[in-house]
């Protein structure tokens, strides 16, 4: 892989240690994680944390009150999955402050047209490594140079197994190395998957609900809990993974089939809770041969969001023209989604529509989004 990464890691590591820094982290489990092993190495020099506006991925949705009162030197963002122009764009607004990114989401690397200063750390996006290699932004920061050491010494690598458990979720079997990987992190504090997976359940219920402020108290809690245990026995989590799994159930009873084509299937879901990528997961381990659609629209929000997943095909190429087309979708090389403002139907079909171009060769009647 050569060296570029990590003095690129060396090089932001340094700004986050030199000066105080807010963090802005993505909502489910592998942000919260990322945000904690910060909170462990870097302590007091982390003035204030928050995630964005769950669901939105964009730089609106920042929490730029919070950051604009915490007068911090620099602005870490942690696992968003914005592409490179939005951080240059970002290092520009919040300038003289710098902007340190950590991420594995598959999107397009800055470009050098920033004039602020930003410290950019994405393997995937910079070709030098993929999802299998870097299967969490936790693992990311776990992998920073000395780090990794600082953190096995405080038998804390658990945190950067929650992270892939939480983002590969019961798909992570049909994938060995990234697997592999987590079970080595969680044997080193001395715990198995299942006790992690544990973990990722609580903490994800929190952006489930759409509760931010459950979503911090999540980070604090795992940024100083010792282990496992510590979050299991915590009854503000306890309790919010009761209602999440009382509104996933009853979401998986509303899934409805809209079709089929070859290779793709497509289905439609309403709750108010944000249970996208959970039964989108669902989906995707019961069509495992197939590119899972599926349309999540939330009437009590009044928005909702599309979602792809497939166990076996790429979806890059989906992703980039969705992107270059304006839409602003997250994503990496097996999952992407994005929000939309009403439960059209018709959305569904032009994403088959990609897919087929994109993944299966076949030309359709619309040419593009």
């Amino acid at each position: 892989m050569g060296n570029e990464i990590w003095l690129s890691m060396e090089s932001l590591w340094n700004s986050l240690t030199t000066g105080s820094v807010f963090a802005v982290f993505h909502w489910d489990a592998d942000g919260i994680a990322s945000a904690a092993i910060l909170l462990k190495m870097l302590g007091e020099r982390i003035v204030g944390f928050y995630p964005p506006r769950v669901g939105v991925y964009s730089l609106e949705a920042l929490p730029w009150r919070r950051i604009s009162e915490s007068r911090a030197s620099v602005l870490t963002v942690l696992d968003y999955g914005l592409p490179g122009t939005a951080y240059e764009d970002l290092s520009d607004i919040v300038a003289p402050r710098s902007v340190a990114v950590l991420d594995h989401h598959l999107v397009e690397p800055p470009r050098g047209g920033g004039r602020g200063v930003l410290h950019y750390v994405n393997p995937v996006a910079q070709s030098l490594g993929g999802e299998e290699d870097w299967p969490a932004t936790s693992f990311l920061v776990y992998s920073i140079p000395g780090v990794g050491e600082a953190c096995d010494a405080r038998r804390c690598s658990w945190l950067a197994a929650v992270g892939i458990v939480g983002d590969l979720g019961p798909v992570i079997e049909a994938r060995p190395r990234a697997y592999g990987t987590a079970a080595r992190l969680a044997g080193k504090s001395g715990y198995s998957l299942r006790d992690i997976a544990k973990v990722v359940e609580l903490v994800d219920s929190c952006y489930r609900l759409l509760n931010e402020e459950c979503i911090v108290h999540a980070a604090q809690l795992l940024g100083w809990a010792s282990g496992p245990r510590d979050v299991l026995d915590d009854n503000r989590l306890s309790r919010a993974a009761e209602e999440a799994a009382k509104a996933l159930r009853t979401a998986m009873d509303r899934v409805r089939y809209l079709f089929q084509r070859h290779g793709i299937i497509a289905y439609y879901v309403e709750s108010d809770a944000y249970v996208t990528s959970y039964v989108g997961r669902k989906l995707a381990a019961m069509h495992s041969d197939s590119v899972v659609l599926l349309l999540h629209w939330a009437p009590g929000r009044k928005r909702g969001f599309v979602y792809a997943r497939s166990m076996r095909h790429q979806l890059t190429r989906v992703l980039r023209e969705l992107r270059e087309s304006g839409v602003p979708a997250g994503g990496k090389e097996h999952v992407l989604a994005f929000p939309v403002e009403e439960p059209d139907k018709g959305l569904i079909e032009k994403l088959a529509d990609l897919v087929e171009r994109h993944v299966f060769g076949r030309s359709s009647a619309d040419g593009g989004w």
